[in-house]
């Protein structure tokens, strides 16, 4: 499935790969249950939100994927920009990747 919003200059693009369990809670907010999504997010649109597990990602103008597993544990790969994991104050740019803990810890992985 594709999403796209349209909001003046500022679009979000993004892919999700089923099987997902997904929440679009407005143009810019989602909640990922489980699945994977990867967003383009152009610096206009900076902001837009992943509830991703027990994570919270903002993303800061960038490309990225996030996965997470039906057991709440996940990854974050950072493609391009800046993403804060927001619930555990940290930053990951480009090259970057995380796991994502379903106890809501994060740690640095090799990225893939």
């Amino acid at each position: 499935m594709a999403c796209r919003k349209q909001d003046g200059s500022a679009s979000i693009d993004r892919v999700v790969e089923g099987p997902a369990e997904m929440e679009i809670v407005n143009p810019d907010k989602i909640v990922l249950g489980s699945g994977t999504i990867r967003a383009s997010v152009p610096p206009p649109a900076r902001g837009f939100r992943i509830l991703a597990g027990n994570h919270e990602l903002v993303d800061l103008g960038t490309e990225f994927g996030v996965t997470i597993e039906k057991d709440g544990d996940g990854e974050l790969h950072v493609i391009n920009g800046e993403v804060e994991i927001a619930s555990s104050n940290k930053m990951l740019t480009t090259g970057k990747a995380a796991s994502l803990n379903r106890d809501g810890t994060c740690l640095d992985i090799p990225a893939a």
